[in-house]
């Protein structure tokens, strides 16, 4: 079990970035990897799924660290990735038995008024 996590942590260290993780004044520094979320597995946030398929380009996918900052991600957390603001709109620690493993989240590009301050 601690080789899949060391595993999954340097494949985190080389595919994601470090993130700053915005929660009320505080910020904190962690390491995330995040992409356009795939709808094609029918797991939709308030849009519609068309014969075509869909891909919302206002949601994102979080993978990140269960250490430090990272495990106390929560619902309406901002999140700035490459000079961008996301808000947190579902997030969860994933776990192998006991252990932390990652937390998963969906993003959202975040409004004018959920960044202030945030500069």
């Amino acid at each position: 079990m601690r080789d899949l996590y060391r595993t999954f942590l340097e494949l985190l260290g080389r595919y994601g970035r470090t993130v700053t993780l915005r929660k009320g004044t505080e910020r904190h520094l962690c390491a995330a990897y995040i992409a356009p979320f795939n709808h094609e597995n029918r797991q939709y946030l308030d849009d519609k799924y068309s014969t075509l398929g869909y891909r919302d380009q206002n949601a994102f996918l979080y993978i990140g660290s269960p250490e430090g900052a990272g495990a106390s991600l929560a619902v309406g957390d901002l999140v700035l990735d490459c000079g961008e603001w996301f808000i947190v709109s579902v997030c969860e620690m994933m776990r192998v038995g006991d252990q932390p493993f990652y937390m998963w989240g969906i993003l959202r590009r975040a409004h004018p008024e959920d960044e202030e301050g945030t500069r």
